[in-house]
């Protein structure tokens, strides 16, 4: 780690959650307390698509919730250039353009947007899972069969 860097937190365990009709879900204050502050004095989370545990790209069950820090500093390893190439240009895509940038409120709460709900079926009882660096948001039953699938291996 450099000397006066922040540490990127670090999310594990799982939280069974409710969201509700506006589209609010609280971040459980154990995690709240380890996302970092930005400059000007607000939490913020990006949610994105999720990763690997759905097949990822258009396949992914869950949506992935990472520290704007957290992001900031991961997105900067993405190859950038006017001319990239295909590949380049799609990965660039896939960081950036399905990306939503949200505000932890003074009662603890993230709005998640109506698309993201929409993507991944989350509305009402959903769970959230840590993953190291990030957390996942899944409707609680995609998340339910994932654990058997999983426990089945």
């Amino acid at each position: 780690m450099v000397e006066g860097a922040a540490p990127i937190p670090l999310f594990f365990g799982h939280h069974e959650l409710t969201i509700d009709e506006k589209g609010r879900v609280s971040i459980p204050s154990v995690w709240r307390r380890v996302i970092p502050i930005t400059s000007d004095d607000r939490q913020r989370l990006i949610v994105k698509r999720g990763g690997a545990a759905g097949g990822g790209g258009g396949g992914s069950k869950n949506a992935e919730l990472v520290p704007l820090d957290t992001y900031l500093k991961t997105s900067a390893m993405v190859p950038y250039s006017i001319e990239s190439s295909p590949e380049e240009e799609a990965k660039q895509r896939r960081v950036f353009s399905h990306v939503w940038d949200l505000e932890i409120d003074k009662a603890g709460r993230v709005v998640l947007p109506d698309k993201v709900r929409q993507l991944f079926g989350l509305n009402g009882e959903v769970t959230l899972a840590g993953r190291g660096h990030h957390m996942e948001f899944w409707n609680r039953e995609a998340w339910n069969a994932f654990q058997i699938e999983e426990m089945g291996r």
